[in-house]
């Protein structure tokens, strides 16, 4: 029996020029997440993140803190699905970055954003917004697609009595759960928006069979006193 855990990635740059960054908050978050792993005794054999330079990150700083000098395997399969894109297609006035705000008007911008996102990713999952205006957008389907054949792929080089960890983001999290708790696709989307910053899910694997033992997990940031927001 081998363990699975899905992280996801430390608070990311929202709102500045590059979000593909971790913010100082989300370096913090990666590195507690590493030696509360340290502090439970665990140990992870191998590790792989998707291309994203904040899931990089997030292993990085997470392995650095457990003191593991661990090649992570990066894999296009395991990179966040492109909804949040959508909002500048359909709401451009939405999707601008100004990092000059005041705490009360980014939380306010904040709000805007993720309403305007929730308003179109049923519709958008649904294949129910106009395609021609979402050429350059991945599709539902497509993401689901690539991140069952990556999480296949590393099932399948999955030593027994291993621990895998896998630096992803929200939605490859919720998809996983939705896989293997047989949800609807609007629900695993749902569940990726619920899932926090630098948070564990663990599964367990053997014999070709995956079920989950946890999903979402905070402990280590609660203990420290750290944000726990998505």
């Amino acid at each position: 029996m081998s363990k699975i855990l899905f992280i996801r990635h430390g608070q990311a740059s929202f709102m500045k020029s590059d979000y593909d960054q971790l913010s100082e908050l989300g370096q913090q978050q990666a590195y507690q997440l590493g030696l509360f792993f340290k502090g439970q005794g665990i140990q992870i054999h191998q590790a792989y993140s998707g291309t994203l330079l904040r899931q990089q990150q997030t292993a990085l700083a997470c392995l650095d803190a457990m003191d593991l000098d661990l090649e992570v395997e990066h894999h296009p399969g395991y990179n966040e699905h492109e909804g949040p894109g959508i909002v500048k297609v359909f709401y451009p006035e939405k999707f601008h970055m100004n990092k000059e705000l005041e705490p009360a008007q980014f939380e306010k911008y904040r709000r805007e954003f993720y309403g305007s996102y929730f308003k179109l990713a049923l519709p958008w999952i649904k294949g129910e917004l106009d395609e021609s205006k979402l050429s350059d957008i991945e599709s539902w389907a497509t993401f689901k697609s690539r991140f069952t054949a990556a999480l296949k792929q590393t099932l399948d080089n999955c030593p027994s009595g291993s621990t895998i960890a896998i630096f992803t983001s929200g939605g490859p999290v919720g998809a996983a759960a939705g896989e293997v708790l047989g949800l609807s696709d609007e629900k695993a989307l749902s569940l990726g928006w619920q899932v926090k910053n630098a948070s564990f899910s663990e599964y367990l694997y053997s014999k070709g069979k995956i079920s989950m033992v946890s999903f979402n997990e905070t402990p280590h940031l609660s203990q420290s006193g750290m944000q726990t927001l998505v």
